[in-house]
């Protein structure tokens, strides 16, 4: 599904997206893209099996609800939040396989206004390399009361300094270590 510029207070409900397989299959690596001013758009209940990203947008600004991304080892950076700025309301992240290419879960870059706030959720990893979020520039990240685990690197990789800590607030982080520790500044945990 794609949102072309300006398509904006839209409501989208129970989208499920995945590869086609057989013959004349076509492998789909984005499920969802929504472009620039694709503002104050619901989405709820947008649901990826197997692509390399599940949710991609550039500009905008969205209120994600239980978003779904199930894989067994497409993966690559399944939701990816670019300039814009989001409410991701219960997030179920299920990585089943290893992926030697993973690289974040949730990666938010150059955001504005707001940021991103993350409201509960599952985030799983079986791969020891790669992350949960990553952070690269602009506003921060706020994760409430999500569930991190499995064998991730770090929960937070920071490619560049948000202009404020990212929040981190009654997280259970099952062990994996936060961030790397000279990125340690960029992040306030409160538990």
């Amino acid at each position: 599904m794609y949102m072309a510029d300006n398509d904006y207070q839209d409501d989208f409900e129970n989208i499920q997206a995945g590869l086609v397989w057989g013959p004349g299959g076509v492998r789909t690596n984005v499920a969802f893209f929504f472009g620039p001013a694709s503002n104050v758009n619901i989405y709820d209940r947008l649901q990826c099996d197997n692509n390399s990203s599940c949710i991609i947008e550039v500009g905008g600004s969205g209120l994600y609800t239980l978003p779904e991304v199930v894989d067994r080892g497409a993966y690559v950076y399944p939701m990816i939040i670019d300039e814009g700025q989001a409410t991701i309301i219960f997030p179920f992240f299920d990585f089943e396989a290893s992926n030697d290419v993973f690289v974040s879960a949730l990666t938010v870059s150059n955001s504005w206004g707001a940021g991103v706030l993350i409201d509960g959720g599952f985030f799983v990893s079986p791969d020891p390399s790669g992350t949960m979020l990553t952070i690269d520039g602009g506003p921060p990240i706020v994760a409430q009361s999500v569930d991190f685990a499995g064998t991730a690197e770090y929960i937070v990789d920071v490619l560049s300094p948000p202009i404020s800590p990212l929040v981190l607030e009654y997280d259970n982080f099952n062990g994996i270590p936060v961030v790397n520790p000279a990125d340690a500044q960029y992040i306030n945990v409160v538990n």
